[in-house]
C-alpha cells in the first residue's frame, strides 16, 4: 500500500516543480532606467534657432524638444531643453545655434553598453559629460563669425 501512495503522489509533486519553475504566465522586466545615453542641451528660452548633428554615433538620432507644454519627438526652435539619443557606438558632433551667439559644436563620444542587461544601450562617455549648457548656463558659446 505504501508503494501506491508513493507513486501517485510523485506526478502531482512533478506538475508542482514544473510550474514552479516555468511560471504560470509570461513574465515582464520592468527596469527602472537613469537616462543614459541622452545628450541634453540645455538653453534660454527663445536662443536654440537649430541643432545639427554629424558623426556615427548620431547619424540617425534626432534633437527632440522636451519642454513639458510643447514636449514631443521633434525638433522646436526656442526650447529650453533638447535630448538627443546616440544610435551607434562613436563620436556625435552636437552643432547647436542661437540667436545671439552663432554656432557652437561640442562633441560627444558614445560606448555601446546593450550587452549590460536591462539599462544597457548607447550611453555618453564619460557618463558626466552627458550635458550640453548653452548660454547662461556659463558657458561661452564658439561663434560662427557670420
Amino acid at each position: 500500500m505504501l508503494r501506491t501512495s508513493l507513486l501517485l503522489s510523485v506526478p502531482p509533486l512533478a506538475a508542482f516543480v514544473f510550474i514552479g519553475l516555468h511560471g504560470c504566465g509570461e513574465s515582464k522586466t520592468v527596469c527602472d532606467c537613469e537616462m543614459g545615453g541622452f545628450v541634453i542641451v540645455h538653453a534660454p528660452k527663445g536662443e536654440v534657432t537649430e541643432i545639427a548633428l554629424t558623426g556615427a554615433a548620431c547619424r540617425d538620432a534626432k534633437a527632440n524638444c522636451t519642454d513639458d507644454r510643447r514636449g514631443g519627438d521633434r525638433f522646436i526652435a526656442g526650447c529650453e531643453q533638447y535630448t538627443i539619443a546616440g544610435t551607434a557606438a562613436g563620436e556625435c558632433s552636437v552643432h547647436v545655434r542661437t540667436k545671439t551667439n552663432g554656432t557652437r559644436e561640442e562633441v560627444r563620444t558614445i560606448e555601446d553598453h546593450r550587452d549590460q542587461g536591462c539599462c544597457g544601450g548607447f550611453e555618453v562617455a564619460p557618463s558626466s559629460a552627458w550635458e550640453i549648457p548653452i548660454g547662461d548656463a556659463g558657458v561661452s558659446p564658439v561663434t560662427d563669425g557670420g
